[in-house]
C-alpha cells in the first residue's frame, strides 16, 4: 500500500502473470544480492499485489518499484495467512465445503453469501449431523506450500483438533494455498466458531465458519 504507485488501476488478465502492468514493475533483490522481476496480479496509484519470485533467498529482501518507491520484506519459508470472504483477513473464512455421501456421491457447497440489504457476508451453517458422509472444509491462503510436512500443520475448530488431510499449493491460482480439513459429526450444534491453523509452529489468522 502507498502513494503514486501507479499512473493508473489494472488487474493481470491470465497465467502466467506478467512482470510488468500498467507501466509497472516490481524487483525483489534478496539477501544474496539475485535481482528478480515479481509477477504483478495488480496494480494501482494506492495498491500493488504482487508475487514473491521463485528462488528468492530467505532472509530480508528489498522492493523496489519502478515509480520510485521501496521498502523492506522479510522472506520466510512458510507463512501462513488464511484468505478471508471480505478480503480483510478476518471473519468468515474464504473457503467451500467438500461433501462425500456413503456412496461416493460428492458435491461442494459455500460456506457464506453476500446479503445485500446487509452489505456484508452471512454464514450458510455447515450440516455435519450425518455420520456416514465425509465433510472436508477447504481453506484458501497463502505461504503454506513450504510446510516441512503435513503432521506438521495443526488445527482446531473451536476447542476440538481436526484431521488436516492436505495442505499445499492450489493448484489453479498463483500463489494460492489450500488446507483440507475433516470435519467431524461430533462437531453438530457447534454454531458460529473459530478455525485455528498452525504450520510448523507458526499461527495463521484465524477465520471464522458456522456449523449447524
Amino acid at each position: 500500500f502507498g502513494v503514486n504507485l501507479a499512473a493508473t488501476a489494472q488487474s493481470a488478465t491470465g497465467l502466467p502473470l506478467p512482470t510488468e502492468l500498467g507501466g509497472v514493475n516490481v524487483r525483489i533483490t534478496d539477501r544474496m544480492g539475485t535481482e528478480r522481476n515479481a509477477p504483478l496480479f495488480y496494480v494501482s496509484p494506492n495498491q500493488i499485489n504482487y508475487q514473491i519470485p521463485s528462488g528468492t533467498a530467505l532472509g530480508l529482501a528489498r522492493v523496489t518499484i519502478s515509480s520510485g518507491a521501496t521498502g523492506v520484506v522479510e522472506i520466510r519459508e512458510i507463512s501462513p495467512g488464511l484468505f478471508s470472504a471480505d478480503s480483510t483477513g478476518t471473519g468468515y473464512a474464504a473457503a467451500v465445503i467438500q461433501r462425500v455421501k456413503s456412496n461416493g456421491e460428492q458435491s461442494y457447497e459455500p460456506i457464506v453469501k453476500f446479503d445485500v440489504a446487509l452489505n456484508r457476508f452471512v454464514a450458510l451453517p455447515i450440516d455435519v449431523s450425518d455420520p456416514t458422509e465425509k465433510v472436508f472444509l477447504a481453506v484458501f491462503g497463502t505461504g503454506i506450500r513450504g510446510r516441512s510436512s503435513l503432521s506438521n500443520v495443526n488445527a482446531k475448530v473451536g476447542v476440538t483438533d481436526v484431521e488436516v488431510v492436505y495442505a499445499g499449493e492450489q493448484g489453479d491460482f498463483a500463489g494460492v494455498d489450500q488446507i483440507n480439513l475433516r470435519l467431524p459429526s461430533d462437531l453438530k450444534g457447534t454454531g458460529e466458531t473459530i478455525v485455528n491453523i498452525v504450520v510448523d509452529g507458526v499461527p495463521a489468522n484465524s477465520v471464522n465458519i458456522a456449523i449447524r
